[in-house]
């Protein structure tokens, strides 16, 4: 089964509900077409945390309700989305603006988690403690960089929300990701050991462009 309709349908019983009128927000919100934050780039983030949570045990420690409230916030942490990069606090804002008011009557109490999990990911990120849902959504929000669409998304994609060459944002990349710093145990054990490899790809890959 496509792993978004599992997601979506809750197809594994693993959060309260599912999540289908939230897909269709995402579908359809004006960031959807963007160049890099955009439907895939959502989808990525909701699948990843999915994922990395499982692989931790979140969702039996976090609860249903938690869970429910942390996989709408990674669908939509990108929501209000100008596709042009800025200031990533107002971004943020812009997002908590838009999806508050859609907001299902049901999920209202549910609020101030999804807003603290879309807050979290603010970049360059706060430091201090964070929660096990926080660390999750963080890591997911970074690693687009490790799929298999990363060309497309990051290098030509990204490249034009900060208005830089592909080239220019390819060959910020190795520096980047030695800076990378995790905030869940998915996140330093999967993500992590795959730093080097990727570094080792992209050096290459400057080296076919330059």
């Amino acid at each position: 089964m496509n792993i978004i309709f599992q997601i979506i349908n809750n197809s594994e019983d693993i959060y309260q509900g599912e999540l289908r009128y939230y897909h269709k927000l995402a579908f359809n919100a004006k960031n959807s077409a963007n160049h890099y934050h955009n439907y895939r780039h959502s989808m990525h983030v909701m699948c990843s945390v999915y994922e990395g949570a499982k692989f931790i045990g979140y969702p039996e420690r976090a609860g249903e309700q938690e869970f429910r409230a942390l996989l709408i916030a990674s669908m939509h942490h990108d929501y209000g989305h100008s596709g042009i990069m800025g200031s990533d606090a107002q971004q943020i804002s812009n997002t908590l603006a838009n999806l508050h008011p859609l907001m299902l009557e049901k999920d209202l109490h549910l609020w101030p988690l999804i807003e603290k999990f879309i807050v979290s990911t603010q970049f360059p990120h706060h430091e201090g403690e964070v929660s096990e849902g926080e660390g999750l959504i963080r890591d997911a929000d970074l690693s687009q960089i490790f799929s298999e669409i990363w060309m497309q998304q990051i290098v030509f994609g990204l490249s034009v929300e900060m208005k830089i060459s592909p080239v220019e944002l390819l060959c910020q990349q190795p520096s980047f990701l030695r800076s990378l710093k995790f905030h869940s145990k998915w996140g330093n054990l999967l993500l992590q050991p795959k730093i080097a490899g990727k570094i080792r790809e992209i050096t290459e890959m400057i080296s076919l462009v330059e």
